[in-house]
């Protein structure tokens, strides 16, 4: 989107319940007080990247290897990591843990307000334990830190600005923005490639 809230950080608050968002609510239950929860949805190119609050965060290899366990082959950690190192273009550069040249830009936060920077001493002085990356699945998830965030430059980097910037010159490719899709359907081609 050209629209700066959609761009700039710190404007995402400005998308919520806007014209970007789908504005659904998940259904009363029990476990939520018999609340309704508004879900903010992105409707935008980038779909909810456009309006997510851009932390990026892998989630615990535990969880993946207790999914494996459960029955998703193939969804363990050591299966998924690939696929997250694929995507993402690490602004300090690769690792074990992280990789350049993906189309996902994902970087230290660039700013830091003096209540954080507090928080985090005072995190620290009462014996928690830092975490300087949780994507870093060498050591445990739990501690404090700051979180990595899919930014680009100072503005955020949307799947439409990361994925569809790249392919917007493909002659198979065609945008309609302003219309909604009802079905898709996939040539017997494309589904027999495994793709």
């Amino acid at each position: 989107s050209r629209d700066k809230r959609a761009q700039v950080p710190w404007a995402f608050t400005k998308l919520l319940r806007s014209e970007y968002d789908w504005d659904f609510h998940v259904e009363a239950e029990a476990a939520v007080n018999q609340q309704e929860v508004y879900l903010c949805r992105g409707k935008a190119l980038g779909g909810s990247s456009v309006t997510n609050v851009m932390l990026y965060h892998r989630g615990s290899p535990a969880d993946y290897d207790a999914w494996e366990e459960a029955g998703a082959r193939g969804w363990g950690a050591k299966d998924v990591l690939p696929y997250y190192l694929r995507v993402e273009d690490y602004g300090d550069g690769a690792s074990q843990y992280h990789a350049v040249g993906g189309h996902v830009s994902v970087q230290e936060v660039p700013y830091q307000n003096q209540l954080s920077a507090t928080f985090l001493r005072a995190m620290g002085q009462l014996g928690f334990r830092p975490n300087g990356d949780f994507n870093d699945w060498s050591s445990p998830q739990e501690g404090y830190g700051r979180y990595k965030v899919t930014q680009r430059a100072g503005r955020r980097c949307t799947a439409a600005d990361g994925y569809l910037a790249a392919a917007r010159e493909r002659a198979n490719l065609v945008v309609v923005t302003g219309a909604q899709a009802t079905r898709l359907a996939l040539d017997s081609a494309y589904e027999g490639a495994g793709r």
